[in-house]
């Protein structure tokens, strides 16, 4: 790239906030970590697609959506996969809707697991809980870490203020849009006297599993936290569709958190129309729309997504 030096190597921060790499010093008036993760145990998914021949069983550790995407994804390749999840899978969100998704994968062959099995053949780890790396000398120059999380305030700076910090060793989901996301903000916020903070309720979040799932803004714990008992979910099942019909995909969910006057907090959806659908819930979140403001006419017909707009009727609330 133009204007980008490419320096391999092994980096630690000295006194005085200089980057030593090898012979070289270099210094900055601020610095960005986009430190990636590895496995702690078990092989690589490289390492696995680069196979001769599919393992006839993969285990795979984690709760988080790369486990259970890749749980789907080797279970239709006719792997048989063992899903150790802990005590719940993804429990970030939605209670009811990952329900919905952990009996999907049940009726699909996928076998859930609270412990490693006896025999759990090919171990393939999606945990994120290694700790931030020591290598760069982080402690030295100040930057702190809470369990396997880096500290960052809401405009991404850690501790020691001129070095910032995005993806996953913030705590949160390993996910590219996320990254490109918090890069923007960080990159911003490092040239610019006036800083911008990082606002993840317009992010949307995205699952490949068959159905998939979306969401976008605050989940249903967070959303009581924040606004109490004043707080309305509404749903709607999106099986009641001509396109569902056709295609015989009746699994479907959405469910919608909002306030009594129509102040949408959250959107999350189960169903094949999910990742396009989200979309609209995250424009609705960033222009401060309101239930009422969303008119059916956004939903083509026909499709899964036109039954929609049913989930703010006055019958739906739940």
């Amino acid at each position: 790239l133009a204007g980008v030096d490419w320096v391999a190597g092994v980096g630690e921060f000295r006194s005085g906030l200089g980057l030593q790499v090898g012979e070289r010093l270099l210094t900055a008036r601020a610095y960005l970590l986009a430190l990636g993760r590895r496995p702690t145990q078990g092989i690589r998914l490289r390492e696995l697609l680069h196979r001769e021949r599919t393992p006839a069983t993969v285990t795979i550790l984690g709760n988080n959506l790369a486990a259970v995407e890749l749980a789907t994804s080797l279970q239709r390749l006719g792997v048989q996969v063992q899903l150790v999840e802990g005590e719940r899978l993804l429990p970030q969100e939605d209670p009811l809707l990952v329900q919905r998704l952990g009996a999907i994968l049940e009726a699909r062959g996928v076998q859930r697991c609270k412990d490693l099995p006896g025999d759990p053949g090919f171990i393939l780890d999606c945990q994120s809980h290694r700790p931030p790396p020591t290598a760069l000398n982080l402690a030295a120059v100040g930057v702190r870490a809470y369990q396997d999380r880096l500290l960052v305030n809401r405009y991404l700076q850690t501790t020691q203020p001129r070095i910032y910090a995005i993806g996953a060793d913030l705590g949160g989901y390993d996910l590219p849009q996320l990254a490109r996301a918090e890069g923007a903000i960080a990159l911003y916020n490092m040239g610019h006297y006036w800083r911008k903070p990082m606002d993840y309720r317009t992010i949307p979040i995205t699952l490949y599993t068959d159905p998939p799932f979306a969401r976008v803004g605050l989940t249903t714990t967070q959303a009581q936290r924040e606004y109490g008992p004043q707080v309305r979910c509404y749903q709607t099942y999106l099986k009641d569709t001509i396109a569902s019909a056709l295609t015989h995909r009746t699994t479907g969910l959405c469910r919608v958190l909002a306030l009594p006057n129509g102040k949408i907090l959250g959107a999350a959806l189960l169903g094949g129309c999910a990742p396009e659908a989200i979309a609209l819930f995250a424009l609705a979140l960033d222009q401060g729309l309101t239930l009422n403001q969303l008119p059916s006419h956004f939903f083509p017909h026909p499709s899964m997504s036109e039954t929609i707009p049913k989930v703010w009727s006055s019958d739906s609330q739940g």
